[in-house]
């Protein structure tokens, strides 16, 4: 009776504990098991929040650099277009004001080529006719002294043609003269003077 009494004590107290350990494993468990659910839930709430965060925010910042690049060539193609507008006026204006001074160097030339042209042509008018006037002075002026010197050649062969003929004919009175003296001194008759001229 007290072997009986005592293990069905001992056997009590056993089942007593094993119940009591196993309600407080079970307790344990189930506060693990819903604090390991607790906690996923949490996790996975924090992690949801913090990926809808994360997507927000890369949503905003790939707004933010869409934006930003979308200004950035906006403002690029303005640039562009305001340098090609800018480029198109200055080639616009370089070529209006180079074709303005080829103009004014080609009527500048050719006021200065026909300011030469006439002058030269001037200058040759008045050197042929002053050429002219000259040659018509040295004709006159050669004509004048062939004439003179025919007039004084002609005047000279004059007076020496009556110089001979005066001459020829005052030897010839001499030689009568002489001829007539000598045949009367021959015939005796008395010598007279023969005047000579």
């Amino acid at each position: 009776m007290g072997f009986n009494s005592a293990f069905r004590v001992l056997n009590g107290g056993f089942n007593s504990a094993f119940r009591g350990l196993n309600g407080g494993f079970n307790s344990a468990f189930r506060g693990l098991n819903g604090g390991f659910n607790s906690a996923f839930r949490g996790l996975n709430i924090g992690f949801y929040s913090v990926f809808r965060g994360l997507n927000g925010e890369f949503n905003s910042v790939f707004r933010g650099l869409n934006g930003g690049f979308n200004s950035a060539f906006i403002g690029l193609n303005r640039g562009f277009n305001s340098a090609f507008i800018g480029l198109n006026g200055g080639f616009n204006s370089a070529f209006r004001g180079l074709n303005g001074g080829f103009h004014s160097v080609f009527r500048e030339l050719n006021g200065g080529f026909n300011s030469v042209f006439r002058g030269l042509n001037g200058g040759f008018n008045s050197a042929f006719r002053g050429l002219n006037g000259e040659f018509n002075s040295v004709f006159r002026g050669l004509n004048g002294g062939f004439n003179s010197a025919f007039r004084g050649l002609n005047g000279g062969f004059n007076s020496a043609f009556r110089g001979l003929n005066g001459g020829f004919n005052s030897a010839f009175r001499g030689l009568n003269g002489g001829f007539n003296s000598a045949f009367r001194g021959l015939n005796g008759e008395p010598s007279k003077s023969v005047p000579v001229y």
